[in-house]
Order: C-alpha cells, then sequence, then structure tokens
C-alpha cells in the first residue's frame, strides 16, 4: 500500500495495551511485547517514512476489556506464582465493553494521525495520549542526549 511502491496510502493500527504505559510487574513479557508494538508503531508512523509512504501508522492501547482471554486462565505468567496477584488486580480493574473498544477503534480510525497513540479504556470515547508518550520519551531520552 506504499505510494513510493505504486501504492495508494493506507492506514495500519497496531494494537498494544495498557501494559506498555503502566510498570506490571506479573506479566513481564506481554508488557514487553505489548512496549515493542507502541515503540514500533510510533517510529514506523514517524516522518519522514509518513510522507514517503502515505501509510498511516496508530497504536492503540487498550485498558482491560472484557474478552474471553481475561476468563480463560491462559495468561502465560512467567512465574506462576504471581498469577494470585494477578487475578487480586483483575478483580478492582475498571473492565470495559467489547463494543466500547470497538467504538474507540472507529473513532482513532476516523481522526488519529499517523505516529499518535490512543488510549481505550474504561467505556470511554478513545483519548489521544501522543503529548504523554512523546512527554516520556522526552525524559528518558534525557539520559542520552545529556552525555
Amino acid at each position: 500500500m506504499r505510494k513510493d511502491r505504486a501504492g495508494k496510502g493506507g492506514t495500519i493500527i497496531n494494537i498494544s495495551a495498557m501494559a506498555a504505559l503502566v510498570r506490571i510487574p506479573f506479566v513481564p513479557i506481554y508488557s514487553a511485547t505489548k512496549s515493542a508494538v507502541l515503540h514500533f508503531s510510533n517510529s514506523l508512523g514517524m516522518e519522514p517514512t509518513y510522507s514517503r509512504t502515505g501509510v498511516r501508522v496508530l497504536t492503540v492501547c487498550f485498558g482491560f476489556t472484557d474478552t474471553t482471554i481475561l476468563h480463560s486462565n491462559k495468561f502465560g505468567l512467567f512465574e506462576p506464582e504471581q498469577k494470585k496477584f494477578l487475578m487480586e488486580h483483575l478483580k478492582e480493574a475498571r473492565m470495559q465493553k467489547v463494543d466500547s473498544a470497538a467504538r474507540g477503534m472507529l473513532e482513532v480510525f476516523k481522526k488519529g494521525e499517523s505516529a499518535s497513540t490512543w488510549l481505550i479504556d474504561a467505556d470511554k470515547p478513545a483519548e489521544d495520549i501522543t503529548s504523554s508518550v512523546n512527554e516520556a520519551y522526552k525524559i528518558l531520552s534525557r539520559h542520552f542526549t545529556d552525555a
């Protein structure tokens, strides 16, 4: 779909999760993969790549969504002893409905700029959190740029 390769451009929406934004000690592998999706998508959607390809890349971070995975006991925990803590965390989590998540995705598709990050959580409308993500990277990069 790349314009620089005879395509017409398009949109990619990559799915991350709140686990990419917060530290959750009992699901490190899940958190790491969702962090990778966030960073990869943001990097791929930035300039000059977007102007050259015409492919808009958006990232959605879902909060806890009431799907079968949360009820299946198939978490693949790094340490099985952590399951008790995860289950306690899930009991207190604000669970959103699947239709709320789907409505949020449509909003992201309509409004999202390339390299943007969106949060869809707790049955609220999709929220563009790009400025917060950019600020976090700016803070982290100080250690590199000040050297």
